[in-house]
């Protein structure tokens, strides 16, 4: 197999709603009802998909996660479904925008200026902490079946 380790986490709304596969061996860690930390050997990985509904749940989702995170010490990436309602430096709620400052107070947002859909938003994110280098970020135009975003990804260097 390509990706012989995988696991499925939870979200929100669904117990098992995004799978983790990797060629490298992982663990699944502490967990929240914002995200879950998955541990690899040199960094912590927190996929997310916060509330697709209310900014202020958003918002919540993202103090939780801060707590989760406040005291590692291993590098670490935050990414997935933020949904946060965002173009540029415009946000549409002001629950948004301090969910986003407070990420940005600790990590950077390497897809900062990415849309994701076709009307500009920029829901998805991929937040690093310092220790990583952005070699890369890319966006393509393309959509699945059952896809509401744009895939995004990224290379970066520890």
């Amino acid at each position: 197999e390509s990706y012989p380790y995988k696991a499925f986490v939870t979200t929100w709304y669904h117990k098992h709603s995004i799978l983790i596969a990797s060629k490298l061996p992982f663990t699944v860690g502490k967990q929240s009802f914002a995200s879950t930390q998955i541990s690899f050997e040199l960094l912590d990985l927190y996929p997310v998909h916060l509330n697709s509904f209310y900014a202020k749940k958003r918002l919540e989702q993202v103090e939780e996660l801060c707590a989760l995170i406040k005291h590692t010490s291993t590098p670490q990436i935050i990414t997935g479904d933020m949904n946060f309602w965002k173009i540029g430096n415009f946000f549409v709620f002001k629950n948004d925008k301090r969910a986003y400052r407070l990420l940005e107070a600790t990590m950077t947002c390497i897809t900062k200026g990415v849309s994701h859909t076709p009307f500009g938003m920029e829901f998805d994110g991929i937040f690093t902490s310092n220790e990583f280098k952005t070699i890369k970020v890319t966006q393509e135009l393309a959509r699945g079946d059952f896809m509401d975003h744009y895939p995004v990804w990224c290379e970066v260097l520890l």
